[in-house]
């Protein structure tokens, strides 16, 4: 038999003991989140409701962010930008553009810049950061950057690009009124339109020994494409102003030459209008517009 003093019973808690236990647990942290980490993320920062946008031509563009958080009933109460003219100095937190301060606001869109002056083609590197409900800052969101365009009329010191003026300086006089626009024909009803057909204009020089300059002026809505006696010229696309086009050099004395001009479907329907002039041997011209009597219309 084993002598001694029984041992003493070990008293079992009480449930309300185990209750203040568990409160102890969590108000130190046990279930609760970090010690000054906030309850929302900055992502996804926009300007002018663009990711790093270029060429803005407002001076006060609009930024804005995306929230993220795991926590129901998490938002935003204030919020902080910085803007600098250098990457490196953001990244230390220098802020050479705008520093805003704390800002007691839960708009996360349409926060106007409001920063030193920009500049033309000026670029700026920015980043931001808000407070949860609980008043806790967010860390910092990655950096962005937007960059100016344009913003004074004399900051524009390019040239329009275009036909110059003299390139129609040496045409035959024209009506322009009297060109008419010839599209392809949709034929039967219910057929479709085709998409492509070809206007052929006739130079008669049978018996004629010399024949001066013969020009084609014609503009196309889709594209089109010139040839004399099939020999092809080249063409032009939505080419909605004249183009010149010296047929000389192909013209056959002696016979009926034929200049033919595709029209092609390209973002409008296939159409041209034009003028064929044949300046004849002892002065004069002849003029054919496009209309239905100085052109033939056949579609392929």
């Amino acid at each position: 038999m084993r002598s001694g003093k029984p041992k003493a019973k070990r008293p079992r808690p009480r449930s309300g003991q185990w209750a203040t236990a568990l409160c102890v647990l969590v108000a130190g942290g046990v279930f609760a989140r970090p010690a000054g980490a906030a309850g929302v993320a900055v992502k996804r920062l926009r300007c002018e409701s663009r990711g790093s946008p270029i060429g803005l031509d407002d001076a006060k563009p609009q930024l804005g962010w995306v929230l993220e958080s795991s926590r129901r009933g998490e938002r935003q109460v204030a919020y902080q930008i910085l803007a600098a003219r250098d990457p490196k100095d953001l990244v230390v937190g220098r802020a050479d553009l705008w520093d805003s301060g704390r800002i007691d606001s839960v708009e996360a869109a349409h926060v106007p810049y409001a920063g030193a002056a920009l500049n033309s083609r000026q670029r700026v590197h920015w980043k931001a950061r808000v407070w949860d409900k609980d008043g806790v800052a967010s860390a910092w969101s990655a950096p962005a950057i937007f960059e100016m365009g344009l913003l004074t009329p004399g900051d524009w010191t390019a040239a329009w690009v275009g036909r110059p003026p003299e390139a129609l300086r040496d045409a035959p006089p024209f009506d322009g009124a009297r060109m008419q626009w010839l599209a392809c024909a949709g034929g039967a009803p219910g057929k479709k339109v085709p998409d492509s057909c070809q206007l052929r204009a006739a130079v008669d020089l049978v018996g004629k020994t010399g024949v001066g300059r013969v020009v084609l002026l014609v503009a196309a809505r889709g594209e089109y494409q010139a040839a004399v006696n099939g020999k092809d010229l080249g063409g032009g696309l939505e080419a909605q102003r004249l183009d010149l086009l010296d047929l000389t050099p192909f013209i056959e004395l002696g016979k009926i030459n034929t200049v033919t001009v595709v029209a092609r479907r390209g973002a409008a329907s296939g159409a041209v209008a034009g003028m064929l002039n044949v300046a004849v041997e002892g002065g004069g011209s002849v003029s054919l517009y496009s209309n239905t009597q100085n052109w033939q219309a056949a579609t392929d």
